[in-house]
């Protein structure tokens, strides 16, 4: 291949990237029609719901149809949204409001009420000091917010019921003294899971200056392989980059049904 054709690809590659990023995530006309649709077929039973579960002075506003981000697969970006089919809203119940999602599947709602809750037993759970942990996260299968059955308020009780999981704790704890032995609570419930179902990685940054844009980027990273990062896209330079430099990421332990992997 000539050094010309060489360039002609570069070159392209660089706008597909630039014009992918600068559309950004939208959803279609059709998919909002779809939304529509379904907040006015299904709110009354959300709310007749809310009622059920959380009782009578239980309100129900913010109504909207959930969606899903669906991922370029070239590129790893957020492409476009679709919607779920389940509707979500904000839940009031006495002074105590939380997000919650009515499933048109099960008729039920599942909410982040005890999102908070399950975030401070993760920093419990692997006992790692609270002074040295700068964020923990949850999500689902789709690097969406967690939602949960009301009765599942511990990352134990996760666990045990065998929930999908995808944590993420960010700390200044080295990372390089922990073997797998130091996780055997976690390890004795994860192997009786039926399947492999999600992973936990512990990020290790000296300080939390790039937490926030390391965050968003997070899902594009590479921690299940040693020494090797993955690469993301930099602004600043219209390329890829490694993830670890950008971010100044100083280790990461990787741990799922079968792996423990320490990267950096």
């Amino acid at each position: 291949m000539t050094t010309k054709k060489i360039l002609t690809l570069i070159i392209t590659f660089s706008f597909i990237v630039i014009f992918v990023l600068t559309t950004g995530c939208g959803m279609s006309n059709t998919e909002k029609q779809k939304g529509c649709d379904l907040v006015s077929k299904q709110k009354d039973y959300f709310a007749d719901q809310a009622i059920l579960q959380y009782g009578q002075d239980a309100r129900v506003k913010n109504v909207r149809a959930e969606t899903r981000t669906i991922y370029h697969p070239l590129f790893g970006i957020p492409s476009e949204k679709k919607i779920t089919g389940d509707l979500s809203g904000d839940i009031t119940v006495g002074k105590e409001t939380f997000r919650g999602v009515y499933s048109s599947e099960t008729g039920e709602i599942y909410s982040d009420k005890n999102y908070e809750n399950i975030v401070e037993s993760v920093k419990t759970f692997f006992h790692i000091p609270s002074s040295s942990i700068l964020d923990v996260t949850l999500t689902d299968s789709a690097y969406e917010v967690y939602y949960l059955p009301d009765e599942i308020n511990t990352f134990k009780g996760m666990l045990e019921n065998q929930y999908f999981m995808l944590v993420h704790i960010y700390t200044t704890e080295d990372l390089r003294r922990f073997t797998k032995e130091d996780f055997s609570a976690f390890y004795r419930l994860y192997d009786k899971y039926d399947e492999d179902a999600g992973y936990v990685v512990f990020v290790q940054l000296k300080d939390d200056a790039d937490l926030g844009a390391l965050q968003r980027d997070i899902n594009s990273i590479t921690f299940e392989y040693e020494d090797s990062h993955g690469k993301v896209y930099d602004n600043e330079s219209y390329g890829y980059v490694d993830a670890f430099e950008k971010y100044q990421i100083e280790g990461a332990l990787y741990l799922d049904k079968t792996k423990f992997i320490y990267n950096h």
